[in-house]
């Protein structure tokens, strides 16, 4: 999971539980203006060796691991995975290799 000012999270497919109709939806992440709304999220296997590829809007990208990005439970806020070096920046889009 991945927000619009830079913050993810890795998180269990335990603590999701299952919804039936009439379910009104599971909270995945604390969202709130210091990290912005959600961007991406992906389903992935808990010891997947891929590479996480995070691009801003304004032309800034990284890649790092996914064991690098913490595991925390489902109502968290995240760590931050991106600083930005220009001002008004914000996550564009992710993507996994």
């Amino acid at each position: 999971m991945v927000t619009v000012n830079g913050f993810g999270k890795r998180t269990k497919k335990s603590e999701y539980k299952l919804q039936r109709r009439g379910g009104l939806g599971l909270r995945t992440a604390k969202i709130t203006s210091r990290n912005g709304q959600l961007v991406a999220m992906r389903v992935i296997p808990i010891d997947d060796a891929r590479d996480l590829i995070i691009l801003s809007e304004k032309g800034q990208a990284i890649r790092l691991p996914l064991s690098q990005v913490s595991l925390l439970g489902r109502s968290t806020q995240g760590v931050t995975l991106m600083k930005f070096k220009k001002a008004g920046d914000k996550i564009a889009s992710i993507t996994l290799v």
